[in-house]
């Protein structure tokens, strides 16, 4: 999870800050969808990964992650986390760890 929530902060670093909650919605929504042809196909999306944000993210440049000190990267760290923020509920210390989390925000 941590891996998804920096590729998708660093993806968001490209692009305007007006910008970043448009585009992380596309991104969570094309993540669900990779998910889904990968649960049908038995393969990743060949543009959009195997389902999580992380590969989804991939397909978009990224730079270098900056420091958190960075307030640039902490406002695109906010955009990303906002909007994972009603998936990460159902996350606790207790939980098993799973393979993927699931994004599901109401968009």
């Amino acid at each position: 999870m941590h891996g998804d929530l920096v590729a998708a902060g660093r993806t968001l670093l490209a692009v305007p800050p007006a910008c970043r909650q448009a585009h992380i919605s596309t991104l969570i929504i094309r993540s669900r969808a990779a998910d889904r042809y990968r649960q049908r196909y038995g393969k990743s999306h060949r543009d959009w990964g195997e389902g999580s944000l992380m590969s989804c993210a991939r397909y978009y440049s990224q730079p270098l992650e900056p420091p958190l000190c960075d307030p640039n990267y902490a406002q695109a760290l906010r955009c990303v986390l906002q909007a994972a923020a009603p998936d990460l509920s159902s996350c606790t210390a207790n939980a098993p760890l799973q393979g993927r989390v699931q994004f599901k925000p109401s968009l």
